[in-house]
């Protein structure tokens, strides 16, 4: 596991809540790859409900957490 940056965690959530603003308030947003969180994050921050799947038990872990 390697820890990403600042400037990496920035424009991920950047990237991440632009796709996900656009998409209707109803949606459920599906990540299939959760890795650390990152789309879930920012899908939980403007209220959509989301799915997160992963194959790494210390990345669910890791996700989880962040969305604690």
């Amino acid at each position: 596991f390697k820890q990403k940056t600042a400037y990496e965690i920035g424009v991920r959530l950047v990237g991440s809540e632009m796709c996900i603003r656009d998409r209707y308030k109803g949606d459920v947003i599906l990540d299939p790859f959760v890795g650390s969180g990152t789309t879930c994050k920012v899908a939980k921050d403007l209220g959509r409900s989301y799915i997160g799947i992963d194959i790494s038990q210390e990345y669910i872990d890791i996700a989880r957490d962040r969305l604690k």
